[in-house]
């Protein structure tokens, strides 16, 4: 069965694959990931994906042996918060993302605009990254939690 489900994941994966800007060899990707604009999307072999979330409408690239966690994102497309109403839907700015060699993007964790992440790097589950993050580092988000009853 295991064999099964292998064999699976390399056939969807080959198919959810068609279009990219361009891609190494055994790169994974889950149902339910979503890859806008394919043709701008780079990604190295021995990546898997998983059920990611990709805006490419900037050029990203994603080095080899990188791993996502489910339901990561990245988001290369940002509106502009000064414009008001529908001319905020309109302005969107887009700035392309680099993930190097080696890095792991863990759960739900987002990627903005303009990032690279370094090699080695981690960023933890559910952690929001706005700036460059250092090779070999490990990034959180830090959480506020707190029992009120």
């Amino acid at each position: 069965m295991e064999m099964l489900g292998q064999i699976f994941f390399r056939v969807y994966s080959f198919f959810a694959t068609i279009g990219f800007g361009g891609k190494g060899n055994n790169v994974i990707v889950f149902p339910g990931a979503k890859l806008l604009n394919k043709k701008n999307l780079f990604v190295g072999s021995n990546v898997v994906l998983a059920d990611a979330f990709i805006d490419s409408t900037a050029k990203v690239e994603i080095q080899n042996n990188v791993f996502f966690g489910h339901q990561a994102m990245v988001l290369t497309a940002s509106h502009d918060f000064r414009k008001k109403g529908t001319e905020r839907q309109k302005a969107v700015n887009a700035k392309p993302i680099l993930i190097k060699e080696g890095a792991w993007i863990a759960s739900r964790a987002i990627i903005l605009s303009g990032v690279t992440i370094g090699e080695n790097s981690v960023v933890g589950a559910g952690a929001v990254v706005a700036k460059d993050v250092p090779a070999n580092s490990v990034v959180v988000s830090e959480s506020k939690f707190k029992i009120i009853k």
